[in-house]
């Protein structure tokens, strides 16, 4: 197969092209790789951890994709190179030995591409070794499966290490690995299949390639045939409700941390093909996979050289999170988890179909959205998730009013510089004109006859209550104000790209903007307000936004003085142009609304549903760890 640069490759639609794809993703790396080939080196700066462990990442990551492509009858010449980076990182005579696994380790996650591998393509990968690198390759898993994790998805890395161990003959402590089960089971939210991420209260894309991906894994690979069906039937309930974060084109909802990931979001639909857990037909999975890999090949994501860039559309390292090194992007391979299926398998011969969206599925209380679908365009009305610190720009990726699959959304570069803030779907308030606050934390959120209710304290002293109903091709946003002091506020519509001003037309009158390009429009309509606003186009800063270099959002401003303030708008954007043009339909009542609200608005059952299903399972890995000798 003649391996092309990855902008040349047909958009995927067969087993031939997705392997064509793959291994053209996979070219640009070989320049990166160390003499001994056991790290891919693409730049000299790590997340959280050691620069050893990104360059690990840079080894590990991409066997998401090759173990499948060698399961699938596809020749991989490079792979003896593959096995002799294997061999060298668990060897620790070597100068490019991957170092001892030691509790809470990176190590742990980049582990679970190689336990993977071992179970998948046993006979070309561990059965290709020489006794010494199977007898350090073993020790180096025994170290995964022994030490400490964090109460999260990592558990899942050990289960993986478990499995791989046994399927090779070792023995692993079972105790350790039905303790490590237990609580990622526990982790489930309510019977739709949704979870928390251990400690952490965040309902996001971890959900789908994390917490399912592996869980699918585990149910191919494990002899447990009760937890497996277990995990297959939550994979199916959750499927129904996470195709309602997928676009028509196949864009996947832009939200939550670990953005880099790309492909990444789309690999629980490969994992559902590959452990045979969807309750939509072939065709329709395949268009859920096949989609989502397609619309990443129409965006900017590779570097000049093919490689995956830090960023989402295009190269924007501002997006990252803290623990994200130049090799990190590459978990975007579990896409590829497809390719292990053979070419007769219904995946592969299935015509693609698009599923069919379930209405039901558009009011959904665990993650707290309220998902609207207008044009093929995804849309979720969001309540602003609890989300931890450590994570960047935390308000901008749980915080926001609304997100969209066709319009993405900014993170703010300075918030001490009002002059690049454009605020998309954010209301953002200032004491001084220089310093904003947006919505971060909410005191309060629930759902009711579905509209989003949040109670949110941006301020000492200053509280917002706001609403946000679904209204046509858009939504109202209605805010409460109390604020013992004088403030100015801002608040942004959806963004548009914006690569020239003249890209760009503009229009509307004293209440209302609308901002339009050849393929879209966004606007904003004031409702009712209680100061003088200003409307204008707001240009964010560069290389701030995540579809768009360059990115333009329609914005209100004012100011107000201390008091209780009302302020009600109405936003929309679409490709159908005539829709956003006929306007708002007729506001509601905000006052009785905000008292509904209030009585009967409940908050998402899972947010915090899991810390005591943490702390249990810190007990009971310690006393399992424990019984192995370890501290």
């Amino acid at each position: 197969m003649t391996v092309q640069h990855p902008r040349d490759v047909a958009p995927v639609s067969t087993r031939d092209e997705m392997a064509a794809y793959l291994l053209a993703l996979y070219a640009p790396l070989e320049g990166y790789y160390s003499p001994g080939r056991a790290q891919v080196r693409l730049a000299p700066f790590a997340g959280d951890f050691d620069v050893e462990s990104g360059y690990l990442e840079g080894f590990a990551r991409p066997l998401w994709g090759l173990a499948p492509l060698l399961k699938g009858g596809y020749e991989v010449p490079f792979w003896p190179e593959v096995l002799k980076g294997l061999s060298n990182g668990v060897d620790p005579e070597h100068p490019e030995y991957w170092g001892d696994v030691v509790d809470f380790d990176q190590r742990i996650v980049e582990s679970a591409a190689i336990s993977f591998t071992l179970m998948l393509v046993p006979e070309k990968s561990w059965a290709l070794l020489d006794e010494k690198a199977q007898a350090n390759l073993a020790r180096w898993l025994t170290q995964v499966v022994t030490v400490k994790s964090p109460p999260n998805n990592w558990g899942f890395f050990q289960v993986l290490g478990h499995l791989a161990l046994n399927g090779l003959g070792f023995q692993t402590n079972r105790e350790s690995l039905e303790t490590l089960l237990d609580f990622l089971e526990s982790c489930t939210i309510g019977p739709d299949g949704w979870s928390s991420d251990g400690l952490r209260p965040q309902v996001d894309h971890y959900v789908g390639f994390a917490m399912h991906f592996y869980a699918l894994l585990y149910a191919e690979f494990s002899d447990n045939a009760v937890r497996s069906e277990r995990f297959r039937a939550r994979a199916k309930a959750f499927g129904t409700q996470f195709r309602e974060w997928f676009a028509d084109d196949g864009a996947a909802l832009p939200y939550g941390r670990s953005l880099v990931y790309r492909f990444a979001h789309g690999s629980f639909w490969s994992a559902a093909a590959f452990a045979d857990a969807s309750d939509f037909s072939p065709g329709e999975l395949k268009r859920l996979a096949l989609g989502n890999v397609r619309w990443w090949q129409g965006t900017d994501a590779l570097d000049r050289d093919g490689v995956l860039s830090i960023g989402f559309a295009y190269p924007n390292p501002v997006v990252a999170e803290f623990y994200t090194s130049a090799q990190s992007p590459y978990w975007a391979f579990k896409a590829f988890l497809p390719l292990a299926l053979p070419p007769e398998h219904p995946f592969w011969q299935a015509v693609e179909q698009a599923p069919v969206s379930q209405p039901s599925a558009r009011l959904q209380p665990v993650p707290g959205m309220v998902i609207q679908r207008h044009a093929g365009v995804v849309t979720a009305l969001a309540g602003g998730q609890e989300a931890a610190d450590r994570f960047l720009h935390t308000a901008e990726k749980y915080g926001k009013f609304a997100y969209s699959t066709r319009y993405g959304f900014g993170v703010e570069r300075d918030s001490r510089c009002f002059a690049f803030g454009a605020f998309d779907s954010m209301l953002a308030l200032s004491i001084d004109g220089v310093h904003y606050a947006m919505r971060k934390h909410s005191d309060e959120h629930g759902i009711f006859e579905g509209v989003q209710y949040s109670k949110w304290t941006p301020l000492p002293g200053v509280t917002v209550e706001t609403a946000t109903i679904p209204a046509g091709v858009g939504h109202f946003r209605a805010h409460i104000i109390d604020t013992p002091q004088a403030l100015q506020l801002a608040e942004g519509g959806f963004s548009l790209a914006m690569p020239r001003r003249s890209s760009v037309s503009m229009a509307g009158d004293d209440s209302s903007i609308v901002l339009s390009t050849d393929g879209d429009a966004s606007a904003l309509h004031v409702i009712s307000a209680p100061a003088p606003v200003a409307l204008q186009h707001q240009i964010g800063a560069p290389g701030s936004h995540l579809y768009f270099p360059r990115a333009v959002v329609p914005q209100a401003r004012l100011s107000i003085e201390p008091g209780r303030h009302v302020l009600v708008s109405w936003f929309a954007a679409s490709p159908d142009k005539a829709a956003v043009a006929e306007g708002p339909p007729a506001a509601p009542d905000t006052e009785g609304l905000f008292e509904r609200l209030r009585a009967n608005a409940r908050p998402p059952e899972g947010w915090h549903a899991t810390s005591k299903n943490a702390v249990a399972f810190l007990v009971a890995r310690d006393q399992a760890t424990n019984k192995l000798g370890r501290a």
